[in-house]
């Protein structure tokens, strides 16, 4: 698992990932399109509401920065 932030309230949490190991590049005036989404494509976000159930941990899923995080979970 990468490093990043997760945060855990009372009913809540929220997730911050990136997913690759590598360096992204500084963005400049001459930084291409395909460059900035390279770069932004390593990071992970979403938030909603859990549950804990005895060992499991469920996560209902309301906002995500990718769509297909909403669907898959």
């Amino acid at each position: 698992m990468q490093e990043g932030l997760y945060v855990f309230t009372e009913s809540h949490y929220s997730v911050q990932e990136i997913r690759d190991s590598g360096p992204r590049p500084i963005f400049t005036a001459d930084t291409t399109d395909p460059e900035r989404f390279a770069a932004f494509d390593v990071s992970h976000a979403h938030g909603g509401s859990y549950e804990i159930t005895g060992d499991r941990l469920l996560v209902q899923i309301w906002i995500a920065k990718g769509p297909n995080t909403m669907v898959a979970g």
